[in-house]
């Protein structure tokens, strides 16, 4: 009886768990408390000298046949981050064979991890100071919008799209608001009791400041200036930060190939970045468009982000010149491990598992105008208008308190 007992207490916080929308609830070693994101300074931020060393150790890695170095990008959902998986597959993949399916690393480059469903651990910053960090932005509001277009007022599988069946803006927007409100309890109740956050934390549909939450690693409904300060500082620390706006001209996407080529090991085929129409999604073209209303409703829930987005922006710019010089190349250590027992580190080479979807042959994977000249460059996107022109002002940094 009593192990009878015991075994539906564990099934009850399984199930409790699984209704948090946590991934892991998973006691955490004493070593693993320190294994965690943090949000106490300094944030596990990484030095100029250490990104500089990363493409160094991504070069030497793959010149050693993979054996040092790895490139970890952080998809976020609605927000580019397909588009840059595609040129990640198709720099690091080539088929096995004429008709094969199967795909293969190719020589020359190095390993290459993607994340999608989980929030950024820092303390992967300070665990692989010499690994490459990359991802890709979208204004806040128009990210919540596509999102709503995507999987909110229908599922993303409903091929019956019919008016009775679709769901509103407010009714999609509370449905994630309360899982969201569960998730940040759980987070509260981990640190709470075992003096740490979760160091695992599954973000798939967000509303309210999600890249705040998923670059500090902190589940947080709301959000305070406390984790945007966290995210802030992990996201100072990528070595790629790409903004999807800036990728709607060719010279936009000319700029972002020429800084992911500084930054990753050469390949004798180099991808390029496929051109993307932003808020022309075909659901939402044909769909009435949101009201100014309800897109001020949207930007009241994402002012720190808004503020996050507003510093990747600038970082971008900032960044378009390349990876700072290795101070000691010969006496960098370039070791980037792979940490199969501990959550939410550089792991595996899960972008490998889809490369078939993704992949597109060599010299065939454009149809896009030829770059233009060397001379031209991307205007900095402050002086550029962003996609809507009708968007409301930015509202007001939310205050403390």
């Amino acid at each position: 009886m009593m192990a009878l007992g015991s075994q539906r207490r564990w099934l009850g916080c399984l199930a409790l768990a699984s209704a948090l929308d946590v991934v892991t609830h998973e006691t955490l070693r004493a070593s693993g408390k320190q294994r965690g994101p943090t949000l106490e300074p300094p944030f596990f931020g990484r030095t100029a000298a250490e990104r500089g060393c990363a493409a160094h150790c991504a070069r030497r890695g793959a010149a050693a046949g993979g054996a040092a170095g790895a490139v970890f990008m952080q998809h976020l959902r609605k927000a580019g981050g397909t588009l840059l998986r595609s040129y990640l597959v198709n720099y690091r993949c080539e088929r096995a064979g004429q008709r094969s399916r199967q795909t293969n690393p190719k020589a020359g480059t190095t390993r290459v991890v993607v994340q999608e469903q989980l929030a950024f651990n820092t303390y992967s910053l300070a665990a692989e100071p010499h690994a490459i960090f990359i991802t890709c932005l979208r204004e806040p509001v128009d990210r919540v919008i596509s999102a709503y277009f995507f999987s909110g007022k229908w599922k993303q599988n409903d091929h019956r799209r019919l008016n009775t069946t679709a769901r509103s803006l407010e009714a999609w927007m509370k449905e994630v608001g309360d899982a969201s409100a569960r998730r940040a309890w759980s987070a509260r109740d981990a640190i709470a009791k075992r003096g740490a956050w979760p160091p695992r934390v599954r973000i798939w549909e967000e509303v309210a400041n999600y890249y705040v939450q998923v670059f500090s690693g902190v589940a947080a409904r709301p959000a305070e200036e406390r984790h945007y300060l966290a995210a802030r500082a992990a996201l100072e620390s990528f070595d790629v930060v790409l903004i999807l706006e800036k990728l709607q001209t060719p010279a936009g996407r000319a700029d972002a190939e020429a800084l992911l080529r500084r930054v990753l090991p050469p390949t004798g085929c180099p991808p390029t970045l496929p051109e993307q129409k932003v808020n022309e999604g075909k659901l939402r073209v044909r769909e009435t468009p949101l009201t100014a209303g309800e897109r001020r409703a949207i930007a009241a829930l994402n002012g720190w982000d808004s503020r996050l987005y507003a510093d990747a922006v600038a970082l971008s710019d900032a960044r378009e010149r390349g990876p700072p010089p290795c101070p000691a190349p010969e006496a960098a250590n370039c070791t980037v491990g792979a940490h199969p027992d501990e959550p939410n580190l550089l792991d595996g080479e899960n972008i490998m598992r889809g490369c078939h979807r993704f992949w597109r042959p060599c010299g065939g994977n454009s149809k896009k105008p030829p770059p233009p000249a060397a001379t031209a460059r991307a205007a900095p996107l402050s002086s550029v208008a962003l996609s809507n022109a009708a968007r409301p002002p930015p509202m007001a940094p939310p205050r403390r308190g």
